[in-house]
């Protein structure tokens, strides 16, 4: 990231943006094979079978890691304060509450039977009720961003290094350990620990040159590989919870591996040096995609209904199917979001009403400790 000398105004590097795209449509085509109604890993040992099933976790979980690593990459640098965090907050809970509201909406229109009360209350306050896992803990990580900046430059280097290393054996080499609970994976506790993680790299580290990178990135996809393959061609029926188990010992969102892998792209893709109006803007739209085709409602409507693959399975092509409806849905996706965006600047709820808010909730804060505290800002 940098700042535009003539306009002033932050531009981010278009090498890191290319890799949010990449990302995102690594989670789409995970959530297709994932989520969809046909089993790919209860199918006979086979070519497509093999191939298939490595997109039932290792793409999703990479995408998962590179969109947060990029994330936190970008909020390590600078100061960091409440109001940037909520103003940030602030943006994106407009996208969350369209796209819950829009799905509620469709939902009515073509199965209203199927509406129940929990639904209205968590298209209504989708974050508190994490109707999307991702958004509702990234809004909480952002919440407590200043405060975790804060505390790790005030314990400096040498403890930053101590809490960074306990973090790695505490929930990276503990994970290998079949069904290990520690409660890391699908909440805050992952994106603090892998923030602590990419903040010691970028504030004290020598830089990893790219051919360090690229090893440490193939060695990681090599081992993903081996390991899924295995147990693919292992898997059976009778043993389908175990098989996962293991399975899932390097496939989690925050495994050693994936994060070897996703930290090596990750540098790869931030030394390409060069800008592209296309690629940030189009980068700017891949969370909605996320917001959209990660709704329950819609993720039913897409896998189980629409592009159930077991009309596809047995085709000539079924790998490049299931590669084509992932760009197609993700396009989709892309093209609604970018609609949105272009409503939203017609829409009187930008800085303005966000600056009116937190002016009154800064006056309330004053009244009721009885000093104005800028620290805030």
């Amino acid at each position: 990231m940098r700042t535009d000398i003539k306009s002033g105004r932050t531009v981010r590097q278009s090498g890191i943006e290319l890799l949010r795209i990449i990302a995102m449509y690594l989670i789409v085509a995970h959530h297709m094979v994932n989520h969809n109604s046909f089993d790919f890993l209860g199918q006979d040992n086979s070519f497509r079978k093999v191939i298939l099933s490595l997109f039932e976790y290792i793409p999703g979980k990479i995408g998962i890691a590179l969109f947060f690593i990029a994330s936190a990459w970008f909020l390590s640098s600078g100061n960091q304060s409440l109001k940037k965090s909520c103003r940030k907050i602030w943006k994106l809970e407009r996208a969350i509450v369209f796209w819950s509201l829009t799905a509620l909406i469709l939902q009515y229109h073509l199965d209203p039977g199927t509406i129940h009360l929990q639904q209205i209350i968590s298209a209504l306050f989708p974050t508190v009720t994490q109707l999307w896992w991702y958004t509702t803990c990234y809004v909480l990580f952002l919440i407590f961003l200043p405060f975790l900046n804060l505390s790790f430059k005030k314990i400096g280097q040498h403890d930053h290094k101590i809490l960074a290393f306990v973090m790695i054996m505490v929930w990276g080499a503990s994970s290998l350990i079949p069904y290990e609970a520690l409660n890391i994976g699908l909440n805050i506790i992952g994106f603090i620990y892998v923030y602590t993680l990419i903040t010691y790299y970028r504030w004290y580290m020598q830089p990893l040159s790219t051919k360090t990178a690229l090893i440490i990135a193939t060695a990681c996809t090599l081992l993903l590989l081996a390991w899924n393959v295995s147990f693919e061609l292992l898997y059976t029926d009778k043993h389908a919870g175990e098989y996962q188990a293991l399975m899932y010992i390097m496939d989690r969102e925050w495994s050693l591996p994936i994060l070897g892998l996703s930290l090596g792209m990750f540098i790869i893709f931030s030394r390409m040096q060069f800008r592209s109006r296309i690629i940030n803007t189009i980068a700017s739209w891949t969370l909605g995609v996320y917001l959209i085709t990660d709704h329950s409602y819609i993720r039913d409507l897409l896998w189980t209904q629409w592009f159930a693959f077991d009309k596809y399975y047995q085709s000539h092509f079924p790998v490049v199917i299931m590669l084509a409806i992932s760009m197609l849905v993700f396009t989709a996706g892309l093209a609604l979001e970018a609609v949105r965006k272009m409503m939203f600047q017609l829409i009187p709820m930008g800085d303005g009403v966000f600056n009116w808010l937190w002016n009154r909730c800064r006056l309330f804060v004053a009244h009721s400790t009885g000093q104005n505290d800028s620290s805030l800002d």
